[in-house]
């Protein structure tokens, strides 16, 4: 009994000589603050319009269970502000940036849908059109001297989109403020988490294009606007452009052409192309793959060393991702519809390539509202993003070329670390016999998780594989083995004052509030560990630092545990025996 007293009566000691050093012991208790890193999970391009008339935030708020179940983690919401209705721009013809279209709802009915995605760990973007103005329009009415002017002083028109109406000088600084401004309102009021930046590339030509119709002198490019806007929003505020470059004029000088509506080459090799926008953004759109490269992959035009090779030619400024896409409200859906098989292929590709997947509304909900689900699509999406979720070689990693021979097929290997996935895809409507050269060994058994099916290797040099008419495979390396965690913080041993390892004594000794840090790895990747007090459980992290906050009442002996999951459904556990003295 002395014994307890006298202990209890030196770890008060300590907390009351401690309690000038608290806020520098005490430190955040938890993890970094968050980056925008966020952007590269997956997205879902929410539209506004269905076959019933617009959606309102209270319909689009209905369908986010949905989207939560089926892994989506950002929402990118098209204009939703008042527009102009019948012209070639439809919603993107903003008449206002502070009135939202009454007919989605109030102001409050928004606000109410932020907040219930966000208890979903979904985060919302807007869109914000900076490019171009019109009759109506607040910038045309108000400010027509924040309108490019040709060489001759006439307003000029976009280029080469000349039915967007006339082109925003947006280097122009009361531009620059006027669209920061609008950007952090909608951060600051209604907590959204960043804008997709629409049309961000230069919309006028100078006297360096041929046959360009309204000439404009200087450059009038979008680099100081990004700038400004991610300054004002802060880092954990994405940018998510629509365009990487700074526009069309410059790639054309550079000696980059265009056909049908794509650069030529193909993708844009980093000598040719300007990375100025991206490096106030976060993320950038991919049309180059999504709506250019995959129609030769459809095709048959394309290999599976051309395909890995689009990759690694393609520059990633700054390590920004890019959005992979089959459709958005631009293109593509009419043609996906058609060919449903080619749209569950392609689904398979834009989840396990480089890059985060960007799926399109109607791919879910094809006449828009939530009355219409697309059931396959939506099981496809489900499984194809918990693959992609539990494996962090096809979120972070490499691509390479496993292809060796046979029938032209696209295959491909994810690797991070000792973590390895091979990814086979036949876009033909015939069956394909392939050889693959794969890094695994005779004997191994791989492992399906597509299609749930087991293969043993024969000669991974000459792995023969047959895929059937539109047909995935997802292959990794089948696990019996047991992954290593271990509890890493507290420190074994030593005293702990307000999450700080101080000095040995022992005993592991812990004075307020702690973080459960666990060090946990596979070969097949870490699904998740969980934390446990005396066999109770108290919280579960899936992301890499595994991390809890212990931040409860508790004083005495206490046993705390760290159970790690592999991808295989394989555990470990680690124990420690604590003494702590925590009154929060």
């Amino acid at each position: 009994m002395k014994r307890g007293v006298y202990t209890i009566f030196i770890a008060s000691t300590i907390i009351l000589l401690s309690t000038p050093l608290m806020p520098f012991l005490s430190g955040n208790g938890g993890k970094d603050a968050e980056q925008a890193d966020w952007i590269n999970d997956p997205l879902f391009e929410m539209i506004q319009p269905s076959k019933k008339g617009i959606l309102t935030f209270k319909e689009q708020e209905e369908m986010l269970p949905l989207l939560a179940e089926m892994g989506i983690k950002t929402i990118y919401l098209t204009p939703i502000w008042k527009y102009k209705p019948g012209t070639p721009l439809s919603r993107y013809y903003i008449l206002d940036y502070y009135e939202i279209d009454p007919a989605k709802g109030t102001e409050e009915d928004f606000k109410h849908f932020v907040e219930t995605a966000h208890s979903y760990g979904i985060k919302v973007i807007l869109d914000l059109v900076t490019a171009h103005t019109g009759p109506g329009r607040y910038i045309y009415e108000n400010h027509k001297d924040w309108i490019l002017r040709d060489k001759y002083g006439n307003l000029v028109y976009c280029w080469p989109h000349k039915s967007w109406g006339y082109a925003v000088d947006r280097a122009n600084p009361e531009v620059i403020n006027y669209f920061t401004k609008i950007a952090k309102y909608y951060v600051e009021e209604f907590g959204i988490d960043g804008w997709r930046v629409d049309a961000i590339g230069t919309q006028y030509c100078n006297e360096s294009i041929p046959d360009c119709p309204q000439p404009v002198e200087g450059e009038h490019h979008s680099k100081y606007l990004l700038e400004s806007i991610k300054s004002a929003l802060g880092e954990d505020k994405a940018l998510y452009l629509e365009w990487a470059y700074l526009g069309r004029l410059y790639l054309y000088n550079a000696g980059v052409e265009e056909e049908d509506g794509c650069p030529c080459p193909n993708p844009i090799p980093c000598s040719m192309s300007l990375p100025e926008l991206n490096e106030y953004a976060d993320a950038s759109y991919s049309y180059e793959f999504g709506k250019c490269f995959m129609r030769d992959v459809i095709m048959g035009k394309v290999t599976s060393e051309d395909f890995v090779e689009f990759f690694k030619e393609e520059c990633l400024y700054y390590g920004k991702p890019r959005g992979r896409f089959l459709m958005t409200h631009d293109f593509g859906y009419q043609f996906y519809e058609s060919n449903p098989q080619l749209h569950k292929i392609g689904a398979v590709l834009i989840t396990t390539v480089p890059g985060f997947p960007h799926i399109y509304h109607r791919e879910i909900f094809p006449d828009g509202d939530i009355s219409s689900i697309n059931h396959e699509m939506f099981s496809l999406y489900k499984e194809l993003l918990d693959i992609r979720e539990k494996y962090r070689a096809i979120k972070q990693s490499t691509i390479e070329n496993v292809w060796k021979g046979g029938d032209n097929i696209i295959a491909y290997l994810r690797k991070c670390e000792d973590e390895k996935i091979v990814v086979a895809v036949n876009f033909q409507g015939r069956e394909m016999r392939s050889i693959l050269k794969i890094p695994f060994r005779k004997g191994d058994v791989l492992y399906d998780v597509l299609n749930r099916e087991s293969i043993v290797v024969d000669d991974p040099d000459n792995f023969e594989l047959t895929l059937h008419p539109y047909e995935a495979k997802i292959l990794v390396a089948e696990d019996n083995e047991s992954p290593e965690v271990h509890i890493e913080k507290p420190k074994e041993g030593y005293l702990h004052i307000f999450n700080k390892a101080l000095l040995p004594m022992g005993k592991t000794f812990i004075i307020g509030n702690i973080t459960i840090v666990a060090n946990a790895v596979d070969e097949s990747g870490i699904d998740k560990v969980e934390f446990y007090v005396d066999d109770k459980l108290k919280a579960t992290d899936d992301k890499s630092p595994y991390e809890w906050l212990w931040n409860e009442f508790a004083i005495g002996n206490h046993e705390i545990k760290a159970v790690a999951y592999d991808n295989s459904g394989n555990e470990a556990e680690d124990k420690m025996n604590v003494l702590i003295f925590n009154w929060m």
